[in-house]
């Protein structure tokens, strides 16, 4: 995409204006990924970067990201090692001077939060990483299961298990040139663990935006089923030890006890 220079300088009274590269992973996603890009392509912000990772799917995945030829910048199609191996190929192929992830079955949560999410960063060159708040959605987006919120944390709470939404992450690019990509070891905290790299062992400084930016359909590997909760709190409790910090898997084991205020009590009121 063209970035139109003229409306970058009346926003931010700069001559550059950043690119925000979005990275995609999707394998067999048919049925979900046209509401992902269409989200991207409602944006209002223009100067973007859409990296598509396929795993070498065999539904209509791939004529799909086609059919998105004026959003999509690079589609990769190959089988890969699992979530962590596909984001790492998207991140090298990534340019522009931010990064963010929309995984193939959420979407953005309103038109304007790539022009916030550019905001922030223009208004702050030293900042490395925005952090966000996601909503989990039902599948047809139509209600809310839970409001992750990112107001409040402290890098101290990654030792609990407690992290920020990962989706809602932004980060500069030179954050994965210091800190390195995902380490494909994990499974499913591969996110917990880069994030502790960057916001615990370096340090790193971040904002938290009251932005909510996307939301998330249930049903992804780390949220959901009580044996994915204990592989992930062993999972996290490695992450920790290995970088040499403070560790207790009871305590994160109890990190579910602050999940659960942030449901929302109206939707299981709905359950029958």
């Amino acid at each position: 995409m063209v970035a139109n220079n003229c409306r970058a300088k009346n926003l931010w009274e700069e001559e550059e204006w950043m690119k925000i590269s979005i990275v995609t992973v999707c394998f067999n996603s048919g049925r979900t990924i046209a509401k992902t890009l269409s989200s991207i392509e409602n944006q209002s912000y223009q100067n973007i970067e859409v990296v598509v990772v396929d795993g070498g799917s065999t539904d209509n995945t791939v004529d799909v990201v086609k059919s998105f030829g004026n959003v999509v910048n690079v589609l990769i199609s190959e089988p890969d090692s699992g979530i962590y191996d596909a984001l790492n190929k998207g991140l090298r192929l990534a340019t522009g001077d931010v990064i963010g992830i929309l995984h193939s079955n959420d979407f953005f949560a309103s038109t304007i939060v790539l022009d916030e999410v550019a905001k922030s960063f223009t208004k702050m060159p030293e900042m490395a990483i925005l952090l966000s708040s996601i909503n989990f959605v039902t599948d047809n987006g139509d209600a809310i299961i839970r409001e992750f919120t990112a107001g409040g944390f402290k890098p101290w709470m990654l030792h609990l298990g407690l992290m920020p939404p990962h989706t809602g992450s932004f980060l500069r690019s030179k954050v994965y040139d210091q800190v390195g990509l995902f380490d494909t070891a994990y499974r499913i905290a591969g996110d917990f663990d880069l994030l502790t790299r960057a916001l615990v062992v370096e340090r790193l400084s971040y904002k938290i935006d009251p932005l909510v930016s996307v939301s998330m359909t249930i049903g992804g590997a780390s949220t959901s089923g009580f044996k994915s909760y204990l592989a992930i709190t062993n999972e996290f409790s490695q992450s920790l030890s290995e970088h040499g910090l403070f560790s207790s898997r009871l305590l994160i084991f109890l990190r579910a006890l602050f999940k659960v205020t942030q449901f929302k009590l109206r939707y299981f009121l709905t359950l029958k």
